[in-house]
């Protein structure tokens, strides 16, 4: 904690308690956390959009997930798979996922968040998480 303290040029004092010490860092930090990834992304010219936590529904790699294990359990019928052989129908399964799939799960979020939006289901489910 003084570490950071010290880097961040914040006046401490060595007789300071553990939660004094976290309370003046606190005070410090910076209010909105930022990532390196964040500033490369926005640097080529892309906005970030982050989902509020447990929100399965409005991220389109669910769904595509949710093909991939559709594809496995098919080829799955008598719980006999192989761990190499799991692996291939894993891989086969991941191949599947076509661009028209993407297209398909990315217009299903949307219309998910037009009707939150209008229901304000999304705030009040983001205000719960």
């Amino acid at each position: 904690m003084l570490e950071w303290l010290t880097r961040n040029n914040v006046e401490t004092s060595l007789s300071m308690r553990k939660a004094e010490l976290f309370d003046v860092i606190k005070l410090h930090a910076p209010q909105e956390k930022t990532f390196k990834m964040d500033q490369l992304i926005r640097s080529h010219g892309h906005e970030v959009l982050r989902l509020p936590p447990y929100m399965c529904d409005l991220n389109p790699i669910e769904l595509a997930w949710a093909k991939i294990k559709r594809v496995v359990r098919e080829y799955n019928v008598n719980s006999d798979l192989t761990l190499t052989r799991l692996k291939e129908v894993t891989e086969m399964a991941i191949n599947q996922v076509t661009e028209i799939d993407w297209c398909g799960f990315d217009d299903h979020v949307i219309i998910l968040e037009e009707t939150d939006k209008k229901t304000d289901y999304w705030k009040i489910r983001s205000t719960n998480s």
